[in-house]
């Protein structure tokens, strides 16, 4: 798995903190280490297609790659949780380098569902994740928690898992949330879920 982040200098696989250098909005985590891009192939269109995806959503040129440990890679048989109803996140896209702005996306026209990890709960239905796993991924900042409608008994409740930082797909169909320590914890799509120029949409 590759992550798409922002240029950092003299990284040598430190951790994401050194390639940010935004200290509020990234927290120190040790991600993986820095790759360079691939020239051709499959990979190579998946990277291009993260660092479009990263450049619509932030107004600025992404040039780091980051590989990541290889036993977190993103999981296909997932636990349904239930309807995704809003995310926060913060980020410094639109603006320099460590000016952090705290945002929440509150999804208006439902059907975004979120995923985690088959096992996570025993209540939660057990099916494979409906769209394939990307590649490559785009980071959109730090999350903040979120909002989710559980589907076992329609309670809303509010998750915000430590130190996890929040990523999409390259087409933006798809919304990450990324433990460097655990891996990846949930996901979530479906519905008209978008990363635009503007923000998360859908």
């Amino acid at each position: 798995m590759i992550l798409v982040v922002p240029n950092g200098v003299d990284i040598d696989g430190r951790d994401l903190g050194d390639v940010v250098k935004n200290g509020r909005a990234m927290a120190s985590e040790r991600l993986g280490r820095s790759v360079p891009q691939p020239k051709r192939g499959r990979r190579a269109e998946a990277v291009d297609a993260a660092m479009e995806r990263y450049h619509t959503f932030h107004k600025k040129e992404p040039k780091q790659l980051i590989e990541i440990d290889p036993s977190h890679e993103i999981p296909t048989r997932v636990d349904r949780i239930g309807e995704l109803l809003s995310i926060a996140y913060r980020t410094d896209k639109w603006y320099e380098d460590g000016h952090d702005v705290d945002y929440r996306h509150v999804v208006e026209q439902g059907g975004q569902t979120l995923y985690e990890p088959a096992g996570s709960h025993s209540w939660a239905t057990k099916t494979k994740l409906p769209i394939t796993p990307p590649g490559v991924v785009t980071l959109l900042g730090k999350s903040l928690g979120l909002f989710v409608k559980r589907e076992s008994d329609s309670k809303v409740f509010e998750a915000n898992p430590k130190r996890s930082f929040l990523f999409c797909s390259p087409s933006g169909d798809m919304l990450l949330l990324y433990s460097p320590r655990e891996g990846f914890l949930a996901m979530a799509c479906g519905g008209k879920l978008s990363v635009e120029t503007h923000g998360i949409d859908g």
